[in-house]
């Protein structure tokens, strides 16, 4: 049970930006990629190249048997999931039934598990008016917080379609990123949900141009683990966010998901929270379409992120459950567009930012603080809306960038509950 859940009571994006399909969010095996499991291995165990196939070696013998089977559903490639992961991306003969598949591989001694790779998806557009610009910085009185502090040099990290670095709003923003797909550094933003994202949380500020970013001091880390049409897989968000751990970010915005739940996505996540890393995600677009939780918003001890509307009302299309932690803006917002634009983004992909962004300046206020003492303070000093409590529309209420940092200045721990041990590293 999250963590969130136990103290608090406690892309999924939206493709308006191209006129790409809308693709539909990740729900079963049915929606595995072809040809590709995920593999985890106990530590100690090691996949390698072997006489054409793959085979397993380890501390002890025994393997033959996992061996027989890799060798029976003809794997023939694989890739760690980043630097020292014990889990591996494995290719396997076309047609092969990955569900029957997975179950022979995770019978071995040498498996933690075995699973499809599920697509993860950028969600449809909610048909929702545009309101006025930056209506939502005013709602959750950020321009009252920017008098407290404007955010120092955070780094958040934008795992999603890319980011367009060198738009005007942008420029001078990002840091080194990652490109799951090539396995390099090139994140540049195909589609632009990615840099929509990552103008609501950052973009330069008081500068005569534009917008207004939440944390006008953060950086941005652009990941790229969504391709041009919003699609990705456990495996590349997986490799995206254990990327931004590696190389220095302290928050991780997740604008993405889908309804089917992945031990590989799931431990990827738990290596952020381990090094305290604060991990943030949309809550989903799918209320009307099932209301099926999304991961990884979904996931333990991730701050959850549902969205309202100008008047604080649940927006009908955002996710609820008791997964979701708290609400923010997420209608007509306007945001960086790839190629020096701008425009109006809806759903809870943009609602996940300001709280990215808000997280952010929480952190340039009491740089020390880990992961559960930042989701206290935002939900701590959220406005409570819907039902008194938590409740699962709004979780503890509205984003009030304001109160949170007056409530950070003087932390000394979570006033809801106790706090519980941090999740080990794995």
């Amino acid at each position: 049970m999250s963590r969130f859940t136990n103290f608090l009571l406690v892309l999924l994006v939206a493709l308006m930006f191209l006129p790409a399909p809308a693709p539909v969010a990740a729900r079963s095996a049915g929606d595995a990629i072809a040809g590709e499991l995920l593999v985890g291995l106990r530590p100690g165990y090691h996949l390698a190249l072997h006489g054409g196939g793959l085979a397993v070696s380890g501390p002890t013998v025994g393997h033959a048997g996992l061996n027989r089977s890799l060798q029976r559903f003809g794997a023939y490639a694989f890739e760690p999931l980043g630097v020292g992961s014990d889990t591996y991306l494995v290719r396997v003969r076309a047609g092969t039934d990955l569900q029957t598949a997975a179950a022979h591989l995770q019978l071995a001694a040498a498996v933690r598990y075995a699973e499809p790779n599920l697509r993860r998806t950028a969600s449809r557009m909610p048909n929702d008016p545009v309101l006025e610009q930056q209506w939502g910085l005013r709602n959750v009185q950020a321009p009252e917080a920017w008098d407290i502090t404007t955010g120092t040099s955070i780094v958040i990290a934008v795992v999603d379609t890319g980011v367009d670095s060198g738009h005007a709003d942008l420029s001078g923003k990002t840091v080194p990123g990652f490109n799951a797909f090539a396995n390099n550094g090139d994140a540049n933003d195909d589609n632009g949900h990615g840099t929509a994202v990552a103008g609501l949380i950052a973009a330069n500020t008081d500068n005569g141009v534009g917008i207004a970013g939440m944390c006008w001091g953060c950086r941005i880390m652009p990941i790229k683990s969504l391709n041009r049409n919003g699609g990705g897989s456990d495996a590349t968000v997986a490799a995206g966010i254990r990327w931004a751990v590696d190389n220095g970010a302290r928050v991780i915005n997740l604008s993405l998901g889908g309804s089917g739940e992945s031990q590989t996505l799931g431990e990827a996540v738990n290596y952020a929270l381990a090094r305290g890393i604060v991990v943030i995600a949309a809550s989903g677009n799918e209320r009307q379409d099932g209301n099926e939780p999304n991961y990884p918003a979904a996931y333990p001890d991730v701050l959850a992120v549902g969205a309202t509307g100008n008047s604080d009302v649940i927006t009908g299309f955002s996710n609820t459950g008791d997964y979701v932690d708290i609400s923010a803006p997420g209608v007509g917002l306007w945001s960086t567009l790839p190629g020096g634009s701008y425009g109006p983004p809806n759903g809870t992909s943009f609602s996940s930012p300001y709280v990215a962004g808000a997280a952010g300046l929480v952190l340039s206020l009491r740089p020390e603080l880990g992961y559960y003492d930042v989701g206290c303070v935002l939900t701590a000093s959220a406005d409570d809306k819907g039902a008194p409590g938590k409740d699962p529309e709004y979780g503890w209420g509205r984003l009030n960038v304001l109160r949170a940092l007056q409530l950070a200045q003087t932390y000394n721990g979570c006033p809801l509950a106790a706090p519980q041990p941090a999740p080990e590293p794995p």
